[in-house]
């Protein structure tokens, strides 16, 4: 490493990851070299005039990018700003169906309104709150963060964050200084989402709320899972047993995704969580998980009348997962 690519280092590091145009050009730099720098990949450009490592910045996912373009933002703004809606779910490690903005969301807690800025949307929000410091950064507290969402959110998108706040959860890991970690998150209670609401029972999207917060349950173990449900009660669906256990399969037991007793019929989410996870808290090859996965199914198969599975591109779809549900024999109810 080069001296000067020593010294650019520190300089990030300095800033937990980000350094800003003014830092660069009393670093030494013009503008013509910072641009080289982002076209020749040594920095990543997260908003105007703020710049995060290249190499490290590339390997962040979508919510921790969010989570950085909000302590971008943040830099040029004069007090610290209080992450709301989509920004506090991503502090707060909550699972957006919907995919993580470009923008940045923010609390004012004295605006009569909502109000907008290139790539900053700043929030009317209420009763004010005394925010939570996540990694230095303020946020909404968990259940007004639920609660705004559910009133904004379409209900199996919003379902899927009610859900996982009843459920808790152990938090995502930090990737270096940059994004952040979001912490271990300990359950809130239905009766929490309910005060929350109630505090603010006449503001627009009470009732949306209401109906998600009403619909949640913490057995659900994903989004992917909390999607295909909501979309079981969005379409008249008759709503199967969450995370039912049978016993005596491959010399233990299995927990199955949806159980419709009636029916005898098993649903799984085929989601790509439950293969990683397994890889990364068993240290099994991919091969392996694939082999046990399928010996699990068989299992099964001869316990119940029917097995089905589905992806997060069928479940996503209403009108196909509904096909797909007629085709499976689900009935309404």
């Amino acid at each position: 490493m080069t001296h000067d690519a020593m010294a650019l280092t520190a300089l990030l590091t300095a800033g937990r990851g980000l350094t800003t145009t003014r830092r660069l050009h009393d670093f030494g730099l013009t503008d013509r070299d910072i641009e080289r720098c982002v076209a020749n990949k040594v920095l990543a450009r997260v908003r105007r005039g703020v710049f995060a490592d290249f190499a490290t910045f590339s390997q962040l996912d979508s919510r921790e990018r969010h989570v950085l373009r909000f302590r971008a933002e943040a830099l040029s703004m004069r007090s610290a700003p209080v992450a709301s809606h989509l920004t506090a779910a991503a502090l707060h490690g909550l699972p957006i169906i919907d995919g993580w903005p470009d923008a940045v969301h923010v609390a004012d807690f004295g605006a009569r309104g909502g109000s907008g800025w290139p790539g900053r949307v700043t929030h009317r929000a209420g009763e004010e709150v005394e925010p939570v410091d996540i990694d230095g950064m303020l946020a909404t507290p968990l259940s007004r963060t639920v609660v705004d969402l559910a009133r904004i959110l379409p209900f199996a998108s919003a379902l899927a964050v009610v859900d996982a706040a009843l459920r808790g959860d152990r938090g995502n890991s930090a990737r270096g200084v940059l994004a952040g970690a979001a912490p271990p998150r300990r359950p809130v209670s239905r009766a929490e989402l309910l005060a929350e609401l109630a505090t603010s029972s006449r503001r627009l999207g009470t009732q949306r709320a209401l109906r998600a917060v009403e619909a949640g349950d913490p057995l659900a173990e994903s989004a992917g899972e909390s999607l295909s449900r909501g979309r079981m009660i969005e379409l008249g669906f008759v709503i199967p047993q969450l995370q039912v256990r049978f016993g005596d399969i491959e010399g233990g037991s299995a927990i199955v995704d949806f159980y419709w007793e009636g029916l005898r019929a098993i649903g799984e989410f085929d989601g790509m969580v439950k293969y990683s996870r397994s890889l990364e808290l068993e240290g099994r090859t991919a091969a392996d998980v694939v082999v046990r996965e399928k010996r699990r199914e068989d299992a099964l198969r001869r316990r119940v009348a029917a097995f089905h599975r589905w992806t997060w591109a069928d479940a996503i779809a209403a009108p196909k997962f509904a096909r797909l549900l007629a085709e499976f024999g689900i009935p309404l109810r």
